[in-house]
């Protein structure tokens, strides 16, 4: 499994590093494993990611308003691949592809959320903690403003995450 995440996830392919750990982060944070949404939303903003968007990621709101339309339809669909396979349909790929997403991008997003979900299952199951990589401030300010007022942990409560439940994938999203 370490070898396929490598190929996967540690390098740029159909899909960003940025992008592969938005994906990464998302389906962690649904899954509520916190483990690898730490470390995942840590590379995501090395990768670039922004504070806000990550706060986002961290809460399941892909419907913050903070990620393109473009994003946006994608985090949608990894929900639904994330609920399992009757959740996928060939309506909410042809959204996806409405909304720019080659084939290879969309075959390589649906592959990283089954692979994090495996992850995410095992992680949790052994007990793992997070590695608190998003304490660090220096982090969290590196790309925002020097005022920005974050705390050390984004999400402080499992109650203020996700509950797991995202929205049906109707294959119309914006």
């Amino acid at each position: 499994m370490m070898a396929m995440s490598e190929t996967l996830l540690f390098s740029d392919g159909a899909l960003t590093r940025r992008q592969k750990e938005m994906i990464a982060t998302f389906v962690s944070s649904t899954n509520h494993c916190d483990y690898c949404s730490d470390s995942h939303g840590f590379f995501y903003r090395v990768h670039g990611g922004s504070i806000k968007s990550l706060v986002a990621l961290l809460a399941c709101d892909p419907q913050s308003g903070i990620f393109t339309k473009a994003e946006h339809a994608l985090l949608e669909f990894v929900a639904a691949v994330n609920r399992g396979g009757e959740s996928v349909t060939p309506t909410g790929v042809q959204n996806l592809r409405n909304h720019g997403w080659t084939d290879l991008q969309i075959a390589e997003a649906i592959h990283l959320t089954a692979l994090f979900a495996t992850f995410n299952r095992v992680v949790n199951a052994f007990g793992l903690p997070s590695r608190e990589l998003l304490a660090d401030r220096s982090l969290l300010d590196a790309q925002d403003s020097p005022k920005a007022t974050i705390g050390p942990r984004l999400v402080a409560s499992r109650e203020a995450r996700c509950s797991g439940e995202q929205g049906q994938d109707s294959g119309d999203q914006n």
